[in-house]
């Protein structure tokens, strides 16, 4: 009876989840200049509609670029002034840029650089 009741403890242990790499404060710092000295702004196209964005000072990294404007755009579409556009944009890009810096870090590693 007790190998059962110890089998099915084991089997109930709850799977650890993997744990989310923290960025270090070095690349906290170096993100944070990046995106400091970015610039974009987005419009709407006049002639199609749709909004645009429009890199006007690089981070330095046009994937990070890109990466800023994809999460720009859904956010112009639906804000009407700039606080909403902040309140929806922030949030979203630091998650991103998060990301980006995390899979930077991986591939650079991976590579052995």
């Amino acid at each position: 009876m007790l190998n059962v009741l110890i089998v099915a403890l084991i089997q109930v242990q709850p799977v650890p989840l993997p744990v989310e790499p923290e960025l270090t404060q070095e690349e906290i710092v170096v993100m944070g200049e990046r995106l400091k000295r970015f610039k974009f702004e987005t419009r709407r196209d006049h002639k199609t509609g749709a909004m645009m964005c429009r890199v006007t000072k690089s981070s330095g990294y046009p994937e990070l670029d890109r990466l800023a404007c994809d999460v720009a755009l859904p956010c112009s579409e639906s804000a009407n002034s700039v606080a909403e556009f902040r309140t929806c944009y922030l949030p979203r890009m630091s998650t991103a840029a998060k990301a980006w810096t995390v899979a930077r870090r991986t591939a650079r590693l991976g590579s052995g650089k």
